[in-house]
């Protein structure tokens, strides 16, 4: 027990309960969450039940000489109503991006995976049995077709969403690229006014203040480009303030068509990564 308290103390670790300690090539710490009374994610009800657990290899900095591996037996909860997919930075198992599994209603991070990839979700998704993949009603991702195809493959009672904040950036960052492209025509004193001008291009026009409304005005006269591509991120944004599904369809529908002709190839390729996830976009208005 002493020695369980001094390694915990040595490592910085708190609120987990040591195994076991093995001394090989690297020093593998085997430890767990202490089991204790804890609400249920999904009806808030309390208990001390857990559906089961998997182990979960992490790297940890080296000490004594050596490096120093966790092995951490994680609690598996049972599958929430509504699942939220993403992925961040990291360097687990040498990948680039970990996924985080959440549960957005209840603000609850379930799991962390250490890659994103279709054959490790399948692998991770198959353990859970189906009666529990059907409890899902909600599975929000971002765009990308690996995370929509899941989707559909185990969730398949689920309501596929987009999340807005992915959609949306889609036409921010065409119109990032068309003013990053114009501005390098223009001398080195323009280019910097209309780099430190960003946040004016950005914001939505009916929101700026006169002075500002006229500052925008006399920067897109300088591009032909530039002033469409304003033109078309404005009207996109205007979509953002239907309330419901049907006018939303019509109006992402009308933009969509418009900017896969437009001849500005960032708005033409964003307009056909728009028509891909379509469905999932709208859902997105008619979801809690």
């Amino acid at each position: 027990m002493l020695y369980n308290h001094f390694t915990e103390e040595l490592l910085g670790l708190q609120g987990v309960k040591i195994t076991n300690v093995e001394q090989e090539e690297n020093l593998i710490i085997h430890l767990e969450m202490e089991r204790k009374r804890h609400n249920c994610i999904c009806c808030g009800t309390a208990t001390d039940t857990i559906h089961d657990y998997r182990l979960q290899k992490i790297k940890d900095i080296p000490s004594f000489g050596k490096n120093v591996v966790i092995m951490l037996r994680k609690r598996r909860y049972r599958l929430p109503k509504v699942l939220s997919i993403d992925e961040f930075k990291g360097n687990t198992w040498g990948e680039k991006y970990q996924c985080i599994l959440t549960d957005p209603e209840n603000k609850i991070v379930l799991d962390i995976l250490p890659e994103r990839y279709k054959p490790y979700l399948t692998t991770y998704f198959c353990k859970y049995p189906k009666e529990e993949r059907e409890k899902v009603k909600y599975f929000v991702s971002d765009m990308w077709r690996t995370y929509y195809d899941t989707a559909g493959i185990w969730f398949k009672n689920a309501i596929r969403i987009v999340d807005k904040y992915h959609w949306i950036r889609q036409v921010i960052w065409a119109f990032e690229n068309v003013r990053k492209e114009e501005q390098k025509k223009f001398s080195k004193t323009h280019r910097r006014y209309f780099k430190n001008s960003k946040k004016l291009l950005l914001k939505r026009f009916n929101k700026l203040e006169n002075e500002q409304q006229q500052q925008v005005l006399v920067m897109s006269e300088t591009s032909a480009n530039l002033s469409r591509s304003h033109r078309y991120k404005e009207k996109f944004l205007e979509i953002l303030d239907c309330n419901d599904r049907e006018t939303a369809k019509e109006k992402m529908q009308e933009w969509i068509y418009n900017a896969s002709n437009c001849g500005i190839p960032q708005f033409e390729k964003c307009a056909d990564s728009m028509q891909n996830r379509l469905t999932g976009i709208l859902n997105s208005f008619s979801s809690p």
